[in-house]
């Protein structure tokens, strides 16, 4: 079972009734006859697995799982009349915006994100198991819908531009919301299920977050978890459309954007590091010079290491003899271990790569070394109970860090 199994237009009936507390008032409002909507309920409830609608003394109103599913589909609903009224620059509640919001089909929506993650219609068609024709009538649908273009045909490519890139983006956020539901739906405080997604920042502190899932693999055997590695930029991406719940790593200078939400766990700064037995490793004091007549290992360009090795070298107008550039944190460790190189590394991971024995940090005092490891979510993000409990466990794990 997925999150595309309840489909669109059935939650928005649902959405209907739960708000008139009544069939026969959301018959009338949204245009469909009583018994097509009872029908829609009992099959939206047969795929839920759960009651979502009783009698009460106002007539229908949705149970505890009722509500849950609720308060997840109006997130759904806001997140698509967000994405509508942004590309129509309008409010999202302008009656165009909520008419356009619910002529929207499950078709034109997994199409659309399909057009998105591709880079032609043939791709887009063959990720969803449609004909060429299908995703093009899709993509014309549901500009038909909007009323502004969002996609660039060029020949048989068809790409979105930059409304369509804004309104995939929520439109997948919206679907998340439906797979939060599933998650919650399927919980139980005896056996939270559900699922965390984490996105780790390269050269992260990979022992605190060993710590932190073999401690959640215990507590939650239930939980499915999710590591996803990749550049910051990368994970930020997948983080604003929902493809991941979080970033764990360390938070740069400029901040977040304002849809971006970042706290602090603790200070990792960074330190100068070389093997034990390096030249300079016994002296009590090291110079600008000293740190300069060695070989040196740092990360490729757009990250801080770089920018901070790089800072160094142009103030003392000065470089090493060699750069050698690496993200690969085995590398970096296995090139000091072997040669007299010189590298940037965070405490954190000096004293918890295993070869702390190996590798010393240098005498030295280098400009710019704070770094803070901290989370980054979504400002607008509800997280399940699991991921609550989740985020708790991090919290507490970072205290004995500090």
């Amino acid at each position: 079972m997925t999150h595309l199994t309840l489909g669109y237009r059935p939650l928005l009936i649902f959405n209907a009734v739960a708000n008139h507390f009544s069939i026969g008032r959301a018959a009338d409002a949204i245009g469909l006859s009583q018994p097509a909507i009872s029908l829609t309920i009992q099959k939206l409830e047969a795929v839920v697995g759960r009651k979502l609608l009783q009698r009460g003394t106002k007539g229908s109103e949705v149970t505890l799982d009722g509500a849950l599913l609720l308060r997840r589909t109006a997130r759904m609903i806001h997140q698509i009349e967000l994405g509508i009224a942004q590309i129509l620059s309008l409010e999202p509640t302008a009656r165009a915006v909520r008419a356009a919001c619910r002529r929207l089909t499950d078709t034109q929506i997994r199409a659309h994100i399909a057009i998105l993650k591709s880079t032609s219609a043939s791709e887009a068609a063959l990720s969803l198991g449609v004909s060429q024709a299908a995703i093009h009538r899709a993509g014309q649908a549901i500009e038909h819908t909007i009323g502004v273009p969002l996609y660039r045909r060029t020949g048989s490519r068809l790409v979105v531009n930059g409304a369509g890139a804004q309104l995939g983006r929520r439109l997948q956020l919206a679907l998340h919301e439906i797979s939060q539901a599933f998650d919650e739906l399927q919980s139980s405080p005896e056996e939270p299920k559900g699922s965390v997604r984490i996105g780790v920042l390269p050269l992260s502190p990979q022992y605190f977050l060993a710590d932190i899932l073999t401690r959640i693999s215990k507590l939650y055997p239930f939980a499915i978890i999710t590591i996803q590695e990749d550049n910051y930029l990368k994970l930020q991406a997948d983080l604003r459309c929902g493809q991941i719940d979080f970033i764990v790593g360390a938070l740069r200078v400029p901040r977040v954007g304002s849809d971006l939400s970042e706290s602090g766990l603790f200070s990792d700064p960074y330190e100068l590091v070389v093997r034990s037995h390096h030249p300079l490793a016994s002296q009590s004091l090291v110079g600008s010079n000293d740190i300069l007549n060695y070989k040196w290992v740092v990360p490729p360009q757009n990250t801080p290491r770089h920018k901070i090795s790089q800072s160094l070298f142009e103030r003392l107008k000065k470089r090493p003899p060699q750069v050698i550039e690496t993200n690969s944190l085995s590398m970096i460790i296995a090139l000091l271990q072997k040669g007299d190189f010189i590298a940037i590394l965070s405490r954190t991971q000096l004293f918890q790569s295993g070869f702390a024995n190996d590798l010393v940090p240098l005498a030295f005092t280098l400009p710019e070394a704070e770094r803070v490891i901290g989370l980054i979510s979504r400002k607008e993000w509800l997280p399940t109970e699991l991921q609550h409990l989740f985020l708790k466990n991090i919290e507490s794990a970072a205290l004995s860090y500090q």
